[in-house]
């Protein structure tokens, strides 16, 4: 049995979040779960031990948590839900909001009674509210509660919806300065920036504090203003005044304090922060491109507190779109456009090249709305470029607007021509289908989605993939017959074959 009710308001948030867990899986007979853990959350170990689970470790390799419970049912159930695993990431160093913790103090003997009589209930209640506080960022992360040491105080604060940060500040008006604490969640091996940027939103022009280990293990604090995607981090001069800069790292989290004069003494300022864990020459070098770190941007207001704008929803959405463009047009339509014109041009109707051409047409129009909008992200995506992937859209646009030519400049069939351009047509064709298949794996990797996307788009091409084999054999079942019978009526009536040299014409001969 766990706590009374009332220890459930008293304990911090992630204690009782846990309590919650614990008995939601005790009331549900499980035994066993596996959690992932960030490796700056070990210390919820010990809270999982106080709750009676037992055999508690973690896995370096896996970053998960394996455990069992001592309160256990015979039958016991093993349980590894996304969202388990979910709960105990978002748990480390995070607390419940007020009226949460207060809605649990008040629970009665009696409403527990009955919670324990329906053990889908606290379970159910337990995971909505770890996606409450997955979906409400600025719930799940109360800078609030944050201290720092030499008792510094800072009179405002706001978490940052991305990479695990906050920032703190102290406001002068009298001479336009400010103070801040800016904290984020980093392994002490690796590096956390925070910076202003009075020109635009980004990156480029950002006048960065970037904070990380020295050789004998102290911290540094660089001052570098970013003027290209490829900056080198070095100790100089930001455009405005920076009067003190110091960092520190304790407790899984780095911390940058300094004092600096805001932007032309405006209250309002764009703000960029980011992490990583690539050095080279001992300096930071790089951080991911995908994710929350091409999205950890936003508006600050230090004068209200109010933040606005940032990589939010409109930059993922065009990203969704582009890709859903893509994949839709480049991965799926061209496919199945080259399967129609190699295995229905077998039949005597000629419905398969309207067919052909109607598929091959709808992707070509589709796929330029796909690349006019990888366009417009690469324009507004300032020193982030990523090569393979944009030079290979580029080379796959090209090559299937030349394919476009080939419903104008198609020769007859029995043009001397013909011969060559069928091989140019179907180089082409196929090149382009692998081509799109490639980039859009490399879009994948980029995006970054849940796994259901690319393993929907790979269910896709293999089954593209399967019909294809299938229609080969039918196909060539198909002409072999018909070699066939024209064989006997040419030895029986001396009728003349399906083409000038008497045989029927293989998948591969025929032309579009």
């Amino acid at each position: 049995m766990i706590a009374e009710p009332e220890s459930c308001g008293k304990g911090h948030g992630k204690e009782s979040i846990l309590m919650m867990m614990s008995f939601a899986i005790q009331n549900y007979g499980i035994q066993k779960f596996r959690a992932k853990i960030g490796e700056s959350n070990k210390s919820s170990l010990d809270l999982f031990r106080k709750l009676g689970f037992q055999d508690v470790s973690y896995s370096d390799a896996f970053k998960k948590v394996s455990m069992k419970s001592s309160f256990l049912s015979p039958e016991w159930l093993h349980l590894e839900l996304p969202v388990t695993e979910l709960s105990v990431t978002l748990l480390g160093n995070r607390q419940l909001p007020k009226n949460t913790n207060k809605f649990f103090a008040n629970l009665t003997t009696n409403q527990m009674s009955i919670f324990r009589r329906s053990p889908f209930l606290i379970l159910i209640s337990s995971l909505l509210l770890i996606l409450n506080l997955h979906s409400s960022p600025s719930l799940a992360q109360d800078c609030g509660s944050d201290t720092f040491s030499e008792n510094r105080l800072f009179s405002s604060c706001n978490s940052l919806s991305r990479l695990s940060a906050a920032i703190h500040w102290n406001y002068h008006p009298s001479n336009g300065t400010i103070d801040i604490a800016y904290r984020a969640q980093q392994s002490s091996s690796g590096w956390v920036a925070w910076a202003l940027n009075p020109t635009s939103q980004g990156m480029i022009g950002a006048q960065t504090l970037f904070a990380f280990p020295g050789s004998n293990g102290s911290m540094l604090v660089y001052r570098t203003p970013i003027s290209s995607g490829n900056p080198v981090v070095q100790d100089g001069n930001l455009s405005f005044t920076v009067f003190t800069k110091e960092a520190e790292y304790a407790n899984g989290y780095m911390t940058i304090y300094a004092t600096l004069e805001l932007p032309g003494n405006a209250t309002s300022v764009n703000q960029v922060w980011q992490a990583g864990t690539a050095f080279s020459n001992r300096v930071p070098s790089g951080h991911p491109a995908t994710g929350d770190n091409v999205l950890s941007f936003n508006t600050i207001d230090f004068l209200s507190g109010a933040t606005s704008g940032g990589g939010g929803s409109s930059r993922l959405r065009r990203k969704n779109t582009h890709g859903v463009l893509s994949a839709v047009s480049w991965g799926v339509l061209m496919p199945i456009g080259a399967i129609i014109a190699r295995y229905m041009k077998v039949f005597s109707n000629p419905a398969w090249f309207y067919l052909h051409v109607a598929c091959q047409c709808s992707a070509y129009i589709v796929g330029v709305a796909g690349w006019g909008t990888g366009l417009k992200l690469g324009s507004d995506s300032s020193g982030i470029t990523y090569h393979s992937h944009r030079n290979i859209g580029i080379s796959l646009f090209s090559l299937a607007t030349l394919q476009m030519f080939a419903l104008l400049l198609r020769p007859k069939k029995d043009h001397k021509y013909r011969l060559y351009w069928n091989a140019y047509h179907y180089l082409v064709g196929y090149t382009v289908i692998v081509l799109s298949i490639i980039n859009i794996f490399k879009g994948f990797d980029i995006l970054d989605p849940a796994k259901g996307w690319k393993n929907a788009y790979i269910a896709i091409i293999a089954t593209l993939g399967g019909i294809a084999l299938v229609l080969e054999a039918v196909t060539w079942v198909v002409v072999l017959k018909r070699k066939g019978r024209g064989s006997n009526e040419k030895s029986h009536h001396g009728a003349n074959g399906v083409n000038s040299n008497g045989n029927m014409q293989s998948p591969q001969d025929q032309g579009v």
